[in-house]
């Protein structure tokens, strides 16, 4: 890969902050590159949380959905990217449908009931 020239890498962090931060002509030349990095570090961070409520919601549907699979799906499936740390997490973590079920309720503070019982 060819290193980019000043212009080019000028060109590139303006193209990010008008197009991805959303910043003004006059934002962008009125900030220092440390802050400009840190706003691109946030957007970042925003992006990946974005991906996985999307991998969560699009599970819950597909766990729950009336032509589920034999086995559970995670947001891993659906969402490419997630930190190492968080698919650690989703393979130590139970997911039986018992368990899907009652973990579900605790989150609502809600006994369980019968009717959500997949058979």
């Amino acid at each position: 890969m060819v290193p980019l020239t000043d212009r080019e890498l000028w060109e590139h962090y303006y193209q990010i902050a008008l197009v991805d931060l959303g910043m003004t002509d006059e934002q962008f030349w009125g900030t220092t590159p440390k802050r400009l990095s840190i706003l691109m570090e946030r957007k970042q961070v925003y992006l990946q949380r974005e991906g996985r409520l999307t991998g969560i919601i699009a599970a819950a549907v597909a766990n729950f959905s009336m032509c589920r699979g034999e086995t559970w799906l995670k947001p891993s499936d659906f969402v490419s990217g997630l930190p190492e740390a968080e698919q650690d997490l989703e393979r130590n973590t139970d997911t039986s449908p018992e368990a899907v079920r009652l973990n579900f309720m605790k989150a609502f503070n809600q006994p369980p009931r019968e009717v959500l019982r997949r058979g």
